[in-house]
């Protein structure tokens, strides 16, 4: 993939074993157990065949069911960047917990 070579594939984690053992803690316990783990629960169905190589297309409820989910990953990141530059302020944050629909003005690209 990187290289372009062709030699033996090996399997390679989305996120390193290390990175899913790193915790944010910085969402309540209502928002994590609620509507957030719901998120969760919501996308896998989408993600999980396409990340074992089965191809589909998605639906437009599947493209924002996707969307806004990497808006909550990308938000979760953000947090576990603490003491550096903010893309998000905490007010888009509240937005999104109210809105549940990605931010104002990000944009959806998925690949054909």
């Amino acid at each position: 993939m990187f290289c372009g070579r062709d030699r033996t594939l090996s399997r390679e984690h989305v996120f390193n074993r290390w990175m899913r053992e790193h915790v944010v803690r910085r969402v309540c316990r209502d928002c994590n157990h609620g509507w957030t783990q719901h998120m969760d629960n919501e996308v896998r169905p989408i993600i999980e065949p396409m990340l074992d190589g089965i191809p589909r297309t998605l639906l437009i409820l599947d493209q924002n069911t996707v969307a806004t989910w990497a808006t909550k990953i990308t938000l979760v990141l953000q947090a576990a960047n603490m003491g550096r530059q903010a893309i998000v302020g905490d007010d888009q944050y509240r937005w999104f917990e109210q809105h549940r629909q990605p931010l104002p003005g990000w944009r959806r690209h998925a690949p054909r």
